[in-house]
């Protein structure tokens, strides 16, 4: 699977050009690592740190450990993180268009405020056994016993509260925030706490985000605002080994943990008026967004499922038919105007993973042919005009502030750039003529909407600023209509400019939020929220109501949704003060070259290995000294290796030492010992673009190989000394994938690899294997085909190990000359969604129906076959809650004799998770 997006919580290895200089600020608890020109976000990054050290209160803890921040301005994604080994944080800085979803605060505020509270926990939850692991496995040993005593949903719910608590807005105080859970209430959807907790492959299931929330906020408005401290101090401590956080909830709350929770459910849900109602659902989880109609009556739209991709669909009285798939999207979002579809798709950089592109793209939805308008471009939400000879959309560069900009659409040329003073981000612009209207967000996060007039170029807000978000304008006539939080849900408004007065459009139709509304002369539709995702909701425009807003009372707060003690202490800490200046010096991107942070135990039966991990900050240098015991044959393993990733190849070396291999001679073992340094070059290309995820990696490696033969065998066996290289080629191709997919319904991959002595013996090796991926009968079903060679010499100077997929079920040997084919179909088969002590989780049951042939050369005149056939039964699991894992057990029934392995048919296989230490 390629995933080229910015992934939170793991950095991307070399993923930044050499070119980009470093600067650091350095203040009493943090670091700042940023590129060049973006000294004033780093400034405020700074000065967000030194309020939060300043609280009056510390609710988790008074421990703060001093943490590196790297600030990442090059990608796509908004997003950050902090992590142990190493201890570090990033933040990704590109805004994100919805402020319904995160808030309109600026984004480094955001950032800094809920990202450095993780920051806080981990300082805080270094106590007990949590650090005894700490000491003896290093930073990962931490991250492992804290994951294992506090619940993820804890670390997010945490963080959020601080957000609303310290700002004026956060994620507490948005209507967006609740509306899963609402769906859920409104639908009378009461799933269980262990299906809450771990998702599901068919239905909605509201994050851990506002779980978390949920359950955090209410404890502090019942037991106090200092009730967790003592609390997550137990757990991390382990002061019970078994259930430690509800051990601790217990001990200092006086209730069981499952009470407390149905209260914190029923509190919030009794903040909401809606009524319980029984509504008929899709069977799975799916969504319906972006409504819009075209002349005729007929309405566009984007569709998304847990089973499908996003897709442009297009409904005619009621029935569906699909437009075309739609390119990889960092938002859902498009407008239609006029027979073409406009929308932005991420592309990434061929090389560096930090740096990604969002592309202008025109679909015209009679011909579904699509036009590329921009490339290299950093565009978003993009709107054309009746015309469709221009486009106006929201261009967020990497060093500088946002604008909007019009396009030409006939060669993506920049005909003007709009701004307004104060204003630091745009949101969702539409263009009418010459009239260009935008939310738009000013230096404190308040939200306006903002005209532009094309033609006398001027500029003026509508509606007064308020931290109540703003989104999706359309404009019929001389009317605005737009979506806005109002109180406790996402509310309709109209705003007449003839006559400068603010409506509320009134329904009564019980919708939870109103999103993306679109008109004609007699239907309105918004999409609304449900249980099993939003779904366009559509009303004739004679049943809606307005009812006028004066602007003394228009709402300029969001609601504290029944939480008190929020605003108690530390409320607002965020601001008040003028951001400090700090001074900035150069950061060496080799700084800490080595940085071992965590002791890794990896286990792949039968070989068993301990690892001593490092990597540098910005992670273009990884390091590893490791040892392993081979079970099997009792061979052990010591040795070291680094990887150099900040140039355009990525460079690699190490050595071996491996003590204690043997061979079979005349029914005695042969032991001995060799040492193999080794170094390598390899170059990782993307080539993602469109609906496909491409990569292309191909290197080579030389490695020395001195073999010393043990002392009772030194007198019948010379020691030897050889070298090799390996060259390799892998490639890989694949669609889009949605989330109850296992494999792509469309891709293909091909791997080369050709080794061959340089030096001491003769010989040479090839392996070629190649995949295809098509579509099974149903969404999430998958059919594939794999066909592989292998040839080696007949000399036999040497064996180079081989990853030819040999027939399942067969002892695997290394032949002379193999072909293979393996044909695979994939399918789920249950969703038993059930729990077992509040530890594991079992989501789906999945099965693969195969048929596997291997056609062997042993030599010039033996010819052998091994066929099989089977089944392979996959369990989707989840453990403590949090982790997932995949296991499997496979039954193969042999069509020919193995004549390297043992006798019978019938062969039965564990099929074991990879790397589960690492999860």
């Amino acid at each position: 699977m390629i995933i080229w997006n910015n992934p939170a919580g793991a950095q991307i290895f070399g993923g930044t050009a050499p070119r980009t200089h470093w600067k650091k600020i350095i203040i009493p608890k943090a670091t700042i690592i940023y590129p060049t020109g973006i000294d004033s976000l780093a400034m405020k990054v700074a000065s967000d740190i030194q309020r939060i050290n300043q609280a009056p209160q510390k609710n988790i803890g008074t421990k703060r450990k001093k943490i590196n921040i790297i600030l990442r301005n090059s990608g796509l994604v908004s997003n950050g993180y902090v992590a142990l080994s190493p201890f570090r944080s990033e933040f990704y800085l590109t805004p994100l268009q919805s402020p319904f979803e995160l808030g309109s605060l600026p984004w480094p505020d955001m950032l800094s405020v809920h990202e450095y509270r993780h920051v806080e926990q981990y300082s805080n939850f270094d106590v007990g056994l949590s650090h005894t692991l700490r000491s003896i496995f290093g930073q990962s040993g931490q991250a492992l016993a804290n994951a294992a005593a506090v619940p993820d949903w804890f670390f997010e719910g945490d963080a959020v509260y601080q957000e609303t608590n310290f700002t004026r807005q956060g994620r507490g105080a948005l209507p967006y925030f609740y509306n899963g859970f609402r769906a859920l209430w409104h639908e009378g959807k009461n799933y269980s706490w262990m299906k809450l907790r771990n998702g599901s492959f068919r239905d909605f299931i509201p994050d851990k985000y506002i779980l978390g929330f949920i359950l955090t906020a209410y404890g502090r408005e019942k037991y106090g605002t200092m009730f967790w401290e003592p609390v997550t101090h137990d757990a991390a401590s382990f002061k019970s080994l078994i259930y430690p956080f509800q051990s601790a909830f217990r001990k200092h709350s006086g209730i069981k943990f499952s009470s407390f929770r149905d209260s914190a459910f029923h509190f919030f849900q009794m903040q909401f008026n809606d009524r319980t109602v029984s509504k008929s659902s899709s069977d799975y989880y799916l969504n319906e967004e972006l409504p819009s109609y075209t002349p005729t009556g007929a309405t566009i739209y984007l569709r998304s499922s847990v089973k499908s991709v996003p897709q442009f669909m297009l409904r005619i009285h009621g029935k569906d038919s699909r437009i075309r798939t739609a390119d990889y999207m960092v938002e859902n979002y498009f407008s239609y105007r006029n027979g073409r579809i406009v929308y932005a798709s991420g592309r990434p950089d061929v090389r560096w993973g930090y740096k990604a592109f969002n592309e202008i793209q025109l679909l015209d939805i009679h011909t579904r042919k699509q036009k590329q308008i921009t490339r290299k471009s950093r565009y978003f939400s993009p709107d054309i005009d009746e015309t469709g000879k221009r486009i106006v959309a929201v261009h967020v560069p990497a060093v500088g502030t946002p604008s909007l900009d019009i396009l030409e659409v006939s060669n993506g040329a920049k005909l003007e750039t709009l701004r307004l003073r104060g204003i630091i981000n745009y949101a969702y612009p539409k263009i009418y003529g010459d009239t260009v209207i935008a939310c738009v967000t000013d230096t404190l996060g308040q939200m306006s909407l903002a005209l532009f007039n094309l033609k006398t170029n001027s500029s003026e807000t509508l509606i007064p600023f308020s931290y109540n978000v703003v989104g999706f304008p359309v404009m019929l006539n001389d009317t605005i209509y737009y979506s806005s939080s109002n109180k406790k849900n996402d509310e309709l408004f109209a705003y007449i400019l003839r006559d400068k007065k603010t409506f509320m459009v009134q329904a009564k139709d019980g919708s939870i939020g109103k999103y993306h509304v679109t008109l004609s002369d007699t239907s309105i539709s918004w999409s609304a929220f449900t249980s099993q995702g939003m779904r366009i909701k559509e009303v004739p425009r004679s049943n809606i109501s307005f009812s006028e807003i004066p602007i003394r009372k228009y709402p300029l707060v969001t609601s504290s949704f029944g939480l008190v003690a929020i605003n108690n202490i530390n409320s607002n800490l965020i601001y008040g003060r003028t951001d400090s200046v700090f001074h900035s010096a150069k950061y060496n991107a080799l700084s800490h070259p080595v940085n071992f942070h965590s002791i890794i135990p990896g286990v792949d039966d039968p070989v068993y290995t301990l690892s001593l991990q490092g990597e540098n900050l910005l992670n273009t240098i990884q390091t590893e000294i490791k040892v392993s015991y081979n079970r099997a044959d009792h061979s052990k393993t010591a040795g070291g290796s680094i990887a150099y990733a900040r140039w355009f190849p990525v460079l690699t070396g190490g050595m071996d030492f491996n003590l204690d291999r043997r061979f079979l001679r005349r029914d005695t073992f042969v032991y001995y010992n060799t040492y193999e340094p080794y170094a390598g070059i390899y170059i990782p290309l993307n080539f993602s673009k469109g609906r496909s995820f491409t990569s292309l990696t191909f290197g080579t490696n030389y490695v020395f190989n001195h073999t010393v033969f043990q002392k009772p065998f030194r007198k019948k066996y010379n020691d030897r000394s050889y070298s090799y290289i390996s060259n390799y080629l892998s490639f890989a191709n694949q669609s889009q994938m949605a989330g109850a997919q296992v494999l792509p319904r469309f891709g293909q991959s091909i791997y080369l690899n050709y080794k061959t002595p340089v030096s001491g013996v003769t010989g040479f090796q090839w392996l070629a294997t190649g995949r295809l991926f098509l579509p099974g009968f149903g969404l999430t079903h998958s059919f594939s085909i794999t066909a592989s060679y292998s040839q080696k010499d007949s000399l036999n100077q040497i064996s180079f190990s081989s990853a030819f997929p040999f027939a399942r079920g067969y002892q695997a040997v290394n032949l002379w000359r193999m072909t293979g084919t393996q044909v695979n179909y994939q399918l789920p088969l249950l969703y038993p969604e059930l729990g077992f002590a509040n530890l594991a989780y079992l989501l789906r049951i999945r099965g693969n129906a195969f048929y596997d042939q291997t056609n062997a050369r042993i030599n010039a005149h033996d010819r052998k076959e091994f066929k099989s056939a089977g089944i392979e039964l996959y369990f989707d699991t989840k453990w403590w809650n949090q982790v997932p894992v995949s296991f499997g057990v496979r039954y193969s029934r042999l069509l020919d004799q193995d004549i390297f392995g043992t006798t019978g048919s019938n062969r039965w296989e564990l099929i074991m998770p990879v790397n589960l230490f690492n999860k």
